[in-house]
C-alpha cells in the first residue's frame, strides 16, 4: 500500500502520483488532491513521462518543468495550473482542460489533443508542431510566436486569441473559427484555410503566400486584400 504524503514533501508527492498511475490507480491520487484541495502543489521537475494519467486532477498545481512526454493525459483537469517549459512532446492530452493554465515556451510538439481546451491559456512561445488539435478550443489565449508548422487545426476555435508573429506554414485551419483574432505578422504559408472564418480579424503584415482559401468568411474588402497578399 502507497504511503500517503505530507503536503510539504515534494519528491514524495511526485512519487505518489508516479506510482498511483503505474498502479493504474489515478482515484487514489484524486482523492488525497481533494483532500487537500486548499493547498498549493509543487510537482515542479517531475518525470511523469510514458504514464497513464487519464482524468487526473491536476488543478492549481506547479508543474514547470515537468516532464510528460508520450504520456496519456486523457480527459485530465489542468486548469489554472503552472506549466511553464514543460515538455509534453508526443504526449496525449485529448478532451484535457488547461484552461487559464500558464503554459509559456512549453514544448507540445506532436501532441494529440483532439476536443482539448486551452481557453484563456498562456501559450506564449510554445512549439505546437506536427501537432493534432482538431476540435480543440483555443479562444482568447496568448499564441504570440507560437509554432504551429504543419499541425491539424481543422475546426479550432481560436476566437479573440492573440497570435502576432504566430507560424502556420503547411497547417491544415479548414473551417478554423479565428474571428476576432490577433493575427499581425502571422506567416500561412502553403496552409489549408479553407472554409476559415477570419471576420474582425487584424491580418497585418500576414503572409498568405500559396494560401488555400476557399469558402473563408471574410469582409469581401479584406478577402480582395488577402488574396493580393498571396502574390
Amino acid at each position: 500500500m502507497t504511503e500517503l504524503p505530507s503536503i510539504k514533501d515534494r519528491a514524495g508527492i511526485i512519487k505518489f502520483l508516479q506510482l498511483s498511475a503505474k498502479d493504474n490507480m489515478i482515484f487514489k491520487w484524486n482523492r488525497w488532491r481533494n483532500e487537500n484541495i486548499r493547498y498549493n502543489i509543487n510537482l515542479s521537475g517531475g518525470d511523469f513521462s510514458r504514464l497513464d494519467l487519464s482524468d487526473a486532477n491536476l488543478v492549481d498545481v506547479n508543474l514547470d518543468q515537468a516532464n510528460f512526454s508520450t504520456s496519456r493525459l486523457y480527459g485530465v483537469k489542468i486548469y489554472n495550473s503552472s506549466l511553464r517549459n514543460a515538455n509534453f512532446h508526443n504526449a496525449n492530452i485529448s478532451d484535457s482542460i488547461f484552461s487559464n493554465s500558464n503554459l509559456l515556451s512549453a514544448n507540445l510538439r506532436g501532441i494529440y489533443a483532439r476536443s482539448t481546451k486551452f481557453t484563456d491559456a498562456n501559450l506564449q512561445g510554445v512549439s505546437l508542431s506536427a501537432a493534432d488539435l482538431l476540435g480543440a478550443d483555443l479562444s482568447n489565449a496568448k499564441l504570440n510566436r507560437a509554432d504551429f508548422y504543419n499541425t491539424n487545426l481543422t475546426n479550432v476555435k481560436m476566437r479573440g486569441a492573440d497570435l502576432t508573429g504566430a507560424n502556420f506554414n503547411g497547417a491544415t485551419l479548414r473551417k478554423a473559427d479565428l474571428k476576432n483574432s490577433k493575427l499581425h505578422q502571422v506567416s500561412f504559408y502553403q496552409a489549408d484555410l479553407n472554409g476559415a472564418n477570419l471576420n474582425y480579424a487584424d491580418i497585418k503584415q500576414c503572409n498568405f503566400y500559396q494560401v488555400e482559401l476557399n469558402n473563408i468568411e471574410i469582409d469581401p474588402i479584406m478577402l480582395e486584400e488577402i488574396k493580393g497578399m498571396k502574390n
